[in-house]
């Protein structure tokens, strides 16, 4: 039979989840999920992410991941938007996610996807396959430092002049950005064009 129901959730797991729609163990990340999903499971063989669609809205509270590299490049950003890359006590850093999702063959496709940790917040769109949990997402990074804040000694001395050419809409720092690779080894470039001239 097919299964068409609707997910509402106020706090569930995350982490059991992922479980259930990933064959990644440990699962990628672990906090507090709240739902609002159409959920589609048509009747048929063969691997249940083929078949599974989803559509509807999603928030993650106390988000954290489990690669040790993923949560250091969390860190790394909490510590530069707050002016503070040095800074070795702000480290595992709990985050907030956000946004508008259709999952169709395996496919997330994100809509007004937010990401926001202390000292900085990362609005996108795009693309998350499940299996092998590849990315291509693009948008923007808002820093609540200047852009030579968010360094130490000559490259702080370096980008001083150009903090202004960073700041947008009050924030201290403004880059276009895309995010490209897996989850456990995301590629996260600068889109200098759109950083300098943002629409």
């Amino acid at each position: 039979k097919r299964v068409t129901p609707k997910v509402t959730s106020d706090a569930v797991d995350l982490a059991d989840l992922l479980t259930f729609v990933t064959s990644t163990t440990p699962p990628a990340a672990h906090g507090k999920l709240v739902l609002d999903t159409a959920f589609d499971l048509p009747r048929g063989d063969g691997d249940v992410l083929d078949r599974l669609a989803l559509a509807g809205s999603f928030r993650a509270d106390q988000l954290g991941f489990t690669s040790p590299d993923t949560q250091e490049q969390i860190d790394t950003l909490s510590r530069s938007g707050q002016g503070r890359p040095k800074d070795a006590s702000i480290g595992d850093v709990a985050s907030r996610a956000g946004g508008v999702f259709v999952l169709a063959n395996g496919i997330l496709t994100f809509k007004n996807l937010a990401f926001d940790v202390r000292g900085a917040s990362i609005r996108m769109a795009g693309t998350y396959a499940l299996e092998p949990r590849a990315m291509n997402l693009s948008g923007h990074v808002r820093l609540a430092a200047s852009a030579s804040q968010t360094q130490t000694g000559f490259k702080s001395w370096v980008l001083k002049p150009f903090d202004p050419l960073f700041r947008n809409k009050g924030a201290g720092t403004f880059i276009a950005i895309h995010v490209r690779g897996t989850a456990d080894k995301p590629d996260i470039g600068l889109d200098v064009g759109k950083t300098l001239n943002p629409k």
